[in-house]
C-alpha cells in the first residue's frame, strides 16, 4: 500500500511538473505576443501623434493666411473705394473746368461772329472784352494780353471816339477778332489738353481698378483653395486622432492584461514550487515510512510474533488457507473477493468473472481469468499508445496553433499599416493631381490672357505706329503748302462788293497752321508715348508671363515627382497589402484546420470521462486484483485465515494488531 502511495505521489508529481510547463509556456507565449503587439502600439501612436501634429500645424498655418487674405481684400476694398472716391470728384471738377472752357470757347466764337457781321465801335468792343476779362477759367497770359490790349489800343480808340461823327462808323475792331481769334485757339489747345489728362487719369484708375479686382479675386480664390485644404487637413487630424485613441485604448488594455497575467504566473509559480517541496516531503515521508516497515523492527518481529498469535486467537494460517485452494470454500472466497474487489473499483469485468465462477467450472474461471489479464494487458499497451499519440498530437497542434495565432496577429497588424498608408497616399495623390489640375488651369487661363493681351498690345503699336505716319505726312502736306503760300507776292482783295483794293499778298493762314501744327506734334508725340509705353507694358507683361510660367513649371515638375514616387509607393503597398491579405487568408485557413483538428482531438484525448493517470491506475488494480484471484484459486502466496481475502494492493485485512 505504501509503494503504491508513494507510485502515486510521483505520478502526481510528474503530471502536475508537465501540466506547469505547459502553463508556463503559455505565460512566456502570451507575455510575448502581448509585449510585441504593445511595441507595435507604441510605435503607430508615434506615427499617429506625428500625423495629428502635422495636420494641425497645417491648420493652424491655413487658418492664419485665410485670416491674412481677409485682411488683404479689406485693404483692396477700401483702396478701391478710396480711389473711385477720389476718381469722382477728379471727374466732377473735369466737368466743371470743361463746362467753362467750352462756354468761353462759345462765347469768344459768338463774339468774332458778331464783330465780324457788323462794324462795332471800340466802346462796345472794350466793354466786351471787360465782361470777358472777368471769366474766372480766362488764363494768366490771356488776361494780361486782354489788360494791355485794353491799356493801350482802346485808350487810344477811346479819345478818337470823342469825335462823334468817326467814333459811330470806324471800324478798329480787327486786332480784338485776331485776339479773339488766338485766345479761343488758347481754349481749344487747353481744353484738349484737360481733356487728354482726363483720359489718361481714366486710364490710369481702370488700371488701378483692374489691378484691385484681379487681387480681391486672386485673394478669394486662394481662400477656397486654403478653406478647403484646412477642411481636409481637420479631417485628417480628427481621423488620426480617433486612430491614436483606439491605439491607445488597446495598447492600454493590453498592457492591463500583461500586467495580472505577470501577477498571476508570479503567484502560479510560487504555488507550484510550494507544492513541490510538499510533494517531496510527501514522498521522503512514505519512502522512510516503508524503510521502517521493511525493517527487523517491523518485518521480523512479524514473521516472530504474528503467527503464534493469530493460533492463539483461533483463526486459521495463511498455510491452512493456502492448502485448501481448491476447495469449495476457497472457491466461495474467491467469488467473495472478486465481489468485493468489483464494488471497490467499480469494474464490470470483475463482477461478471465472479458470476461466472458461481457458474462455471473452476477450472475454466481460471482460464477466464488469465484470459481478462491478458486482454486488459493489451488495452493497457494499447492505450499507452494512444496516450503517447494524443500527447504527440496535442504538441503539435498546440504549438501549430500558437505560431499560426501569432503570424494571423502579425499579419493583421502589417495590413492595418499599409491600409492606414495607403489611406495617406490617397489622399495626398488627390490633393497633388488637384494642384497640377489647378496649376494646368492656370496656366491655360494665363496664356489666354497673354494671347489676347499681345494681340491687342500689337495693334496698339501698330495703330500709334499709323498714326505716327499718317500725321508726319499731314504735317508734310501743311508745312509744303504754307512753305509755298509764304512766298506768295500776289495781292488778295477784302470783299468782292468793296472797290479793289489790295493791301497785302495771300500767304494762307500761317499762324492757324502753326496752332495745328502744333497741335499735330502734340498729337504725334502722344502716337510716340503710346507706342513705346505699349512696348514697355508688352515687354513687361511678357517677362512676367514667362516668371509665371517657370514658377508654374516648377512647381508642377516637383508634384508630378511627388505625385510619380507616391504612386509608385502605393503601388508597392497595394502588391504587398495583397501578398499579405493571401498569406493571412492562407494562414487564418491553417489556424483555422489546426482549431478543427483540435475539436476532433478533445473527445479522445482532452475530454476524457477520466485522467489517463486514473485509468492506468484503476487497470493496473484490476489486473493485481485478477491475479490475486487467480493466485487464490490456484493456491499460491495468499494470505490464510478465513478473513484474509482481501486486495493486497489495500495492504490486507487481517485483523492484525501490529503494535
Amino acid at each position: 500500500m505504501l509503494g503504491s502511495m508513494v507510485q502515486k505521489a510521483k505520478a502526481d508529481k510528474q503530471a502536475e511538473s508537465v501540466e506547469w510547463a505547459a502553463f508556463k509556456q503559455f505565460c512566456s507565449d502570451t507575455e510575448l505576443d502581448k509585449q510585441t503587439a504593445i511595441q507595435k502600439a507604441d510605435v503607430q501612436k508615434e506615427a499617429l501623434k506625428a500625423d495629428i501634429e502635422m495636420h494641425d500645424s497645417e491648420v493652424k498655418r491655413l487658418a492664419k493666411e485665410i485670416a491674412d487674405h481677409g485682411t488683404d481684400i479689406e485693404a483692396y476694398k477700401k483702396d478701391a473705394a478710396k480711389a473711385t472716391k477720389d476718381r469722382r470728384e477728379e471727374r466732377d471738377i473735369y466737368m466743371a473746368t470743361h463746362a467753362d472752357y467750352s462756354e468761353s470757347i462759345d462765347a469768344i466764337t459768338n463774339a468774332i461772329g458778331a464783330l465780324k457781321k457788323r462794324a462795332m465801335d471800340i466802346p462796345q468792343a472794350a466793354a466786351f472784352l471787360q465782361s470777358l476779362k472777368s471769366n474766372g477759367n480766362l488764363p494768366a497770359d490771356s488776361k494780361r494780353a486782354l489788360d494791355n490790349f485794353l491799356q493801350g489800343g482802346i485808350s487810344v480808340a477811346s479819345k478818337q471816339s470823342q469825335e462823334p461823327e468817326v467814333n459811330a462808323y470806324e471800324f478798329q475792331s480787327e486786332s480784338i477778332i485776331t485776339m479773339l481769334v488766338e485766345l479761343k485757339d488758347k481754349f481749344i489747345e487747353e481744353r484738349t489738353t484737360l481733356e487728354k489728362k482726363e483720359l489718361v487719369t481714366k486710364q490710369a484708375y481702370d488700371v488701378v481698378m483692374l489691378d484691385l479686382r484681379n487681387a480681391i479675386a486672386s485673394a478669394e480664390n486662394e481662400i477656397d483653395k486654403k478653406a478647403k485644404s484646412k477642411a481636409e487637413n481637420v479631417a485628417g487630424s480628427t481621423e488620426s486622432s480617433t486612430l491614436f485613441d483606439e491605439t491607445k485604448a488597446a495598447r492600454d488594455e493590453d498592457q492591463e492584461y500583461v500586467t495580472g497575467l505577470t501577477a498571476t504566473c508570479q503567484e502560479k509559480s510560487a504555488d507550484f514550487k510550494t507544492r513541490m517541496t510538499l510533494r517531496d516531503e510527501e514522498i521522503e515521508a512514505i519512502e522512510k515510512a516503508i524503510e521502517i516497515i521493511s525493517g527487523e523492527a517491523v518485518s521480523g518481529n512479524a514473521e516472530k510474533h504474528l503467527p503464534s498469535l493469530l493460533q492463539a486467537r483461533g483463526g486459521l494460517s495463511f498455510a491452512q488457507f493456502l492448502s485448501s485452494a481448491e476447495s469449495p470454500s476457497n472457491q466461495q472466497k474467491a467469488i467473495a473477493f472478486l465481489n468485493a474487489e468489483s464494488q471497490r473499483l467499480d469494474s464490470r469485468v470483475l463482477s461478471a468473472l465472479a458470476t461466472q465462477m458461481t457458474a462455471d467450472p473452476f477450472k475454466k474461471v481460471k482460464k477466464m481469468i488469465s484470459d481478462l489479464i491478458a486482454k486488459l494487458k493489451a488495452q493497457e499497451e494499447e492505450e499507452a499508445d494512444h496516450k503517447a499519440w494524443c500527447d504527440e498530437e496535442l504538441k503539435t497542434n498546440k504549438k501549430t496553433r500558437e505560431d499560426k495565432t501569432s503570424e494571423v496577429e502579425g499579419l493583421t497588424a502589417d495590413i492595418e499599416g499599409l491600409e492606414s498608408r495607403l489611406s495617406v497616399l490617397k489622399k495626398d495623390l488627390a490633393a497633388l493631381a488637384q494642384g497640377i489640375a489647378e496649376i494646368n488651369a492656370a496656366v491655360a487661363k494665363s496664356t489666354e490672357i497673354r494671347n489676347k493681351e499681345k494681340a491687342t498690345n500689337e495693334q496698339t503699336i501698330v495703330e500709334a505706329v499709323e498714326g505716327q505716319t499718317a500725321i508726319a505726312k499731314a504735317k508734310k502736306i501743311l508745312s509744303d503748302f504754307y512753305k509755298k503760300s509764304g512766298d506768295n507776292t500776289a495781292l488778295v482783295q477784302q470783299k468782292s462788293e468793296e472797290p479793289p483794293i489790295f493791301d497785302s499778298a495771300f500767304k494762307g493762314q500761317q499762324k492757324a497752321n502753326s496752332n495745328v501744327m502744333s497741335f499735330l506734334e502734340v498729337i504725334s508725340s502722344d502716337f510716340a508715348r503710346l507706342e513705346t509705353d505699349t512696348k514697355k507694358a508688352e515687354s513687361a507683361a511678357q517677362s512676367e508671363y514667362d516668371d509665371l510660367m517657370a514658377d508654374s513649371t516648377k512647381s508642377k515638375e516637383a508634384k508630378e515627382k511627388e505625385q510619380k514616387t507616391k504612386e509608385k509607393e502605393q503601388l508597392e503597398k497595394t502588391e504587398e497589402l495583397s501578398n499579405k491579405n493571401d498569406d493571412l487568408e492562407s494562414t487564418q485557413k491553417q489556424l483555422d484546420a489546426a482549431m478543427d483538428y483540435f475539436d476532433k482531438l478533445k473527445p479522445s484525448c482532452v475530454n476524457v470521462e477520466q485522467p489517463y493517470e486514473e485509468r492506468v491506475q484503476r487497470r493496473e488494480e484490476e489486473i493485481a486484483a485478477l491475479k490475486e484471484a487467480l493466485e487464490i484459486l490456484n493456491g499460491e502466496g495468499v494470505p490464510q485465515g478465513p478473513d484474509a481475502l482481501y486486495s493486497s494492493t489495500q495492504g490486507g485485512n487481517l485483523d492484525v494488531d501490529y503494535r
